[in-house]
């Protein structure tokens, strides 16, 4: 979400769109604060709730191994940092559940956080120009058969307060993708996402490219 912000802004002061839309997925809410991710490149809230931008600066080892083929290869194709983590965080799992559940609470709350903050800035952007917010759906839920969102999952409550913020402004209109998967999933049975990467795959953005398109029509003149 505060990476959001900044290609708002970015594109009013370029462009003067006359809308605006975002899609929002489930760890667009944890991750806009700087405790909780720090990838370089990017923009995040730091503990003051100011956007705050980390750059790219290469290490003297990272400029060396750029020019390895091999490097490269685990790096880009392999994705090793990413197996590596699900490696040792798998070793972590024993942690205590009365500190997980305390975490999940403490993170849920900067969870809504940024979602305010969100809100309240794009408002200051878009004035009143039209904002649509699509909401990626809890997709697995829906391939277990459920219609509706699972609420112990923190996105998901994430989810349901940013919408009922979004609700109460004007020009702000609210895609829920959760209705639109669940739908479509019970008469085709046909993924949105990749076997082995949750990203949406070609199908999974065909539904939503219709559910934008459908929103538009309806509520841009």
């Amino acid at each position: 979400l505060s990476q959001y912000l900044a290609n708002a802004k970015f594109a009013k002061e370029e462009f003067q769109p006359n809308l605006y839309i975002f899609t929002v997925i489930s760890n667009d809410f944890d991750e806009s604060w700087l405790r909780y991710k720090s990838a370089e490149s990017a923009h995040y809230f730091d503990n003051k709730e100011n956007l705050t931008r980390i750059d790219f600066q290469p290490s003297k080892i990272g400029l060396l191994l750029r020019k390895s083929a091999f490097f490269r290869y685990l790096m880009i194709d392999l994705k090793i940092k990413n197996q590596l983590r699900v490696v040792f965080s798998s070793q972590t799992d024993g942690a205590s559940t009365k500190k997980s559940k305390t975490n999940d609470v403490e993170r849920l709350r900067y969870m809504n956080r940024a979602g305010e903050i969100f809100i309240r800035e794009l408002q200051k952007i878009a004035k009143d120009k039209k904002v649509i917010l699509v909401f990626d759906g809890d997709r697995e839920t829906i391939y277990k058969g459920y219609k509706e969102r699972d609420s112990y999952k923190n996105f998901n409550l994430a989810f349901r307060h940013l919408e009922e913020i979004a609700s109460t402004i004007e020009n702000f209109i609210v895609v829920d993708l959760q209705e639109t998967f669940s739908h479509d999933w019970s008469r085709y049975r046909k993924k949105f996402n990749y076997q082995n990467d949750f990203h949406w795959n070609e199908y999974g953005h065909r539904i939503v490219a219709g559910a934008i398109i459908k929103a538009v029509k309806k509520n841009v003149r």
